[in-house]
């Protein structure tokens, strides 16, 4: 048995001892005296004092076998994320068309009143019949565009792949990206038919802030619209997570507490996530010069959780073993 080359050993400010190992993500706390054990590590000594401490260390990956090599693990690890054929994620854009026009938007270019047409709807379902392993896992991702302008699309779509999944016993998962203009009453019923759970919606701050950077195409102002959906979203707070995403730069990043306290005043906490979204200049699409650099970003993201605690996000340090989706086998 060999200590891990992984483990990171640290003293949290409560004086509470934790290692933690970021091949596998295991982390523990540990008392004074295992913690001087792994800190010395004395192969021998551990395995022979406390057998039960070392069968801890290697099921959890703080130890291995003498011969493995870690390295080999890691890679097999990433091979399977990017091969493996267990899982299968998609992200479909049912239409380039959106009704918005926001000032930092990378699809301008490519926006046009395009919609997926049912040789293409059929040429997606026959892809998941061949690639849809039984028992398995898929998991959609419903994109734009706006789409929820192609609803009768996610509606049709979702019937088939259903029907696909409940033949192959497969778990289904699906989530919607939307700027939340036509997110009404309706139109979340029949999300929730095609079994979608989560959304992410984006509020730009205050509704002048808001409707300065997210007009409709035509230059309409759109907060009061997204605010008075996220609102009658409380109907469906045991059955829907929202995630509030607010894009910031250097001209608005204040807009983010504001968001949080409207979320906490409405009593909204408990199924809205409010979280900064980092506006980029793709392709000259925006002002670089108003755009945060990545350490200034990670510092304001930083103190926003720290200040708005509910609505921290899983920061637990979970290896991954490829970047994207995208780059794996099976995602289309």
């Amino acid at each position: 048995m060999k200590k891990s080359y992984y483990n990171f050993l640290f003293q949290k400010k409560d004086g509470k001892n934790i290692v933690y190992n970021s091949r596998t993500g295991a982390m523990a706390e540990l008392d004074e005296a295992h913690m001087e054990q792994i800190q010395d590590w004395t192969e021998q000594e551990i395995e022979e004092k406390n057998p039960a401490f070392a069968e801890a260390l290697l099921q959890n990956g703080f130890a291995v076998t003498d011969g493995v090599s870690e390295q080999d693990m890691i890679q097999y690890d990433s091979l399977y994320a990017r091969f493996g054929s267990r899982s299968l994620g998609l992200t479909i854009t049912p239409t380039q068309d959106c009704n918005f026009r926001c000032q930092y938007c990378y699809e301008k270019d490519v926006m046009k009143p395009a919609y997926m047409n049912e040789e293409t709807q059929e040429a997606l379902i026959a892809y998941v019949k061949e690639n849809l392993v039984p028992e398995g896992i898929m998991t959609v991702c419903w994109y734009g565009g706006e789409p929820l302008m192609a609803l009768p699309v996610i509606s049709s779509l979702t019937q088939k792949i259903l029907a696909v999944c409940e033949e192959k016993h497969v778990e289904y998962k699906a989530n919607i990206v939307t700027n939340g203009y036509l997110l009404t009453q309706e139109t979340v019923q029949e999300l929730l038919r095609c079994e979608i759970r989560q959304i992410q919606v984006t509020l730009d701050g205050s509704r002048e802030t808001h409707n300065q950077r997210r007009p409709l195409a035509g230059g309409h102002p759109t907060y009061d619209v997204i605010w008075n959906n996220l609102l009658a979203l409380k109907a469906y707070d045991k059955e829907i997570l929202v995630d509030l995403r607010v894009n910031v730069d250097k001209s608005n990043y204040q807009a983010l507490s504001d968001v949080a306290e409207e979320i906490r005043r409405n009593g909204m906490e408990h199924f809205v996530r409010v979280y900064p979204g980092k506006v980029v200049n793709d392709g000259g699409c925006y002002q670089q010069d108003v755009c945060f650099e990545n350490r200034e970003f990670a510092l304001l993201e930083e103190a926003f959780f720290k200040d708005n605690k509910k609505h921290l996000p899983a920061k637990y340090p979970k290896p991954r073993h490829n970047v994207c989706s995208a780059d794996a086998a099976t995602p289309w």
